[in-house]
């Protein structure tokens, strides 16, 4: 039966506009790798390592070397695959020109003519980082501050409206435990609305070992905190804080999160508050 035999058909709704998904807007790998030799967080972060040794078995490469191989690393997926692509000539090469933008000339004659070996970066993840960790969190916490601060979030010229802030003005944070990598499972999709084919990773959930969340489900993993801000568009979120939850009295989801919130204060004085689930336990009434 038509829609218009006993009134006026129906206007056309427009289409609901859909939340892009984190992978709906692939950029190109060579464009990501320029990113990391540019991110200037990574130049501050290895002035905080230790230098190589004078004695002994000094390391042959510089430390920025080792950060901007960090850095690859969630761009190939793999340590391995970060050593594959460092060891072509030209990608080795932009990294030389990289580090000769932002530490100068000597810096980039100083580098071998090929990139560390998969054994070589290895060994500097387990010892490198270990004296500094806390030097090096506290950078990320600063550096990510006045980014957040650059991109407009917890603005200090705005009214403060305590019954109904705004979400700029909030800091949210929550504790996961990342999935497993490995046990990803790659399926192609047909998109609804433009039809073409897309490729999608879904993570299964590990075996059950420990979690906690509202469905107390259990999974095998390593629990860490986020914290972040974060404004009305889709790709506004930074990440401002992280830190590893170890477990324990003083180790548990609730401490690490107001230790990293109470360090927070001081680099963004207009926060208005915090967004957190129940894992933070009530006081008393």
């Amino acid at each position: 039966m038509p829609d218009d035999v006993f009134a006026t058909p129906l206007p056309e709704l427009p289409p609901e506009p859909q939340t892009p998904a984190l992978g709906s807007r692939p950029a190109h790998p060579a464009d990501r790798v320029r990113d990391c030799l540019d991110y200037p967080l990574l130049y501050e972060m290895a002035e905080l390592l230790p230098p190589p040794n004078a004695v002994g078995c000094p390391r042959e490469y510089p430390a920025i070397v080792y950060l901007i191989m960090a850095a690859l690393t969630p761009v190939t997926k793999s340590k391995r695959s970060t050593v594959g692509l460092l060891s072509s000539p030209q990608d080795w090469r932009s990294v030389r020109a990289g580090v000769r933008r932002h530490l100068g000339r000597r810096a980039a004659a100083a580098l071998p003519l090929t990139a560390p070996s998969r054994g070589q970066y290895q060994d500097a993840l387990n010892n490198l980082p270990v004296p500094c960790v806390d030097l090096l969190e506290e950078e990320f916490r600063r550096y990510a501050s006045r980014q957040a601060l650059r991109q407009g979030l917890f603005p200090g010229d705005i009214a403060r409206v305590w019954s109904r802030p705004e979400r700029r003005q909030l800091i949210v944070g929550d504790a996961t435990v990342p999935k497993t990598p490995s046990k990803a499972r790659r399926e192609t999709t047909a998109d609804p609305v433009t039809g073409r084919s897309a490729t999608t990773v879904s993570t299964p959930p590990p075996a059950p070992t420990t979690r906690t969340g509202r469905r107390r489900r259990k999974v095998r993993g390593t629990k860490w905190f986020f914290a972040s801000g974060r404004d009305d568009g889709y790709w506004s979120r930074v990440i401002l804080s992280f830190s590893h939850v170890a477990g324990g009295e003083y180790e548990d989801e609730a401490a690490v999160a107001v230790r990293q919130f109470t360090a927070l204060k001081s680099a963004l004085p207009h926060c208005m508050g915090i967004v957190y689930d129940g894992a933070i336990p009530r006081g008393p009434p």
